[in-house]
């Protein structure tokens, strides 16, 4: 997890269970490659 802290770290501080913090860090990083790779083909 970025900033150091880990899945468990992050769902105490939010409220969400880990593998909630997990899936919403995998969505999130599944729309920036998409994103990145539509900027890198529009150039």
């Amino acid at each position: 997890m970025q900033g150091g802290l880990s899945s468990e770290d992050v769902g105490r501080l939010i409220g969400k269970k880990p593998v909630a913090v997990r899936m919403a860090q995998s969505r999130a990083l599944g729309r920036l490659r998409t994103f990145l790779g539509e900027v890198h083909r529009a150039h």
